[in-house]
């Protein structure tokens, strides 16, 4: 009875020490796996980070030789003469841009500090509009802690390039305003300008440029509102901060 008392004992033992075994293996292998997972997760996450850095870096540069190369288009153009190199320069930025974009196209997903994405939208248009001798007003007025969408993102950096070029471009502005507002549930942009104004009608006839943004805002459930007369521009977007 003694010897069996004694083998049961040894057996519930060694199960547990075989249950104890298992399960700190098991531990370890998770872990393992948790900090192989941590470890993708950081290195994905610096690859978007250097990504993204590049190609907002390069398409701000390259958008600088097409206002240049614009520039010198337009000044040639009242002489009557332009040197058909300039156009192939203007061209080839545009095709760059084009391709640079379709590379980031991966990264629409990847959310950012309003903080981050405030300094971005700065940069860019500091950059751009000191080509032109153009001045710049930058606030984020609210919101400074709180993340903005990838896809959000993205539309609303096409929205500031687009109008910041059209300010550089025809408004003869000498200054500029960005207002960035970011709430739980909606990011609102507005930008202002002091230039000559433009025709509504006709900007959103054209089917490109603010006509094709506006469309793009409105089906992510989104709007846009533009007022323009000489010596005061407006256009205020207002986006869902994160789509569904």
């Amino acid at each position: 009875m003694l010897e069996t008392c004694l083998g049961a004992g040894i057996l519930v033992s060694f199960l547990v020490l075989l249950a104890l075994v298992a399960r700190q293996s098991y531990q370890i292998c998770r872990n393992r796996r948790s900090a192989s997972i941590r470890a993708l997760e950081g290195i994905l996450s610096e690859r978007v980070r250097i990504s993204r850095s590049l190609h907002d870096d390069l398409g701000n540069r390259l958008s600088e030789i097409q206002l240049l190369a614009e520039q010198m288009i337009c000044s040639q153009e009242s002489q009557e003469r332009v040197d058909p190199m300039l156009n192939r320069i203007h061209q080839r930025t545009l095709d760059a841009t084009e391709a640079l974009d379709s590379l980031v196209w991966p990264l629409r997903d990847v959310s950012e500090s309003s903080i981050d994405f405030g300094r971005h939208i700065e940069c860019l248009a500091r950059n751009y509009l000191s080509t032109c001798n153009v001045g710049l007003d930058f606030k984020i007025l609210a919101g400074q802690g709180i993340e903005i969408g990838g896809r959000v993102r993205q539309l609303l950096i096409i929205a500031n390039q687009e109008l910041i070029r059209n300010v550089a471009r025809h408004g003869r502005a000498t200054q500029v305003v960005i207002q960035l507002r970011i709430s739980a549930d909606w990011v609102y942009c507005q930008i202002e300008d002091n230039g000559c104004g433009f025709s509504i009608q006709s900007a959103l006839a054209l089917g490109r440029g603010l006509s094709n943004f506006v469309n793009q805002v409105e089906a992510v459930g989104g709007w846009v509102t533009v007022a323009s007369q000489p010596g005061r521009s407006v256009v205020a977007v207002k986006m869902p901060r994160v789509l569904p």
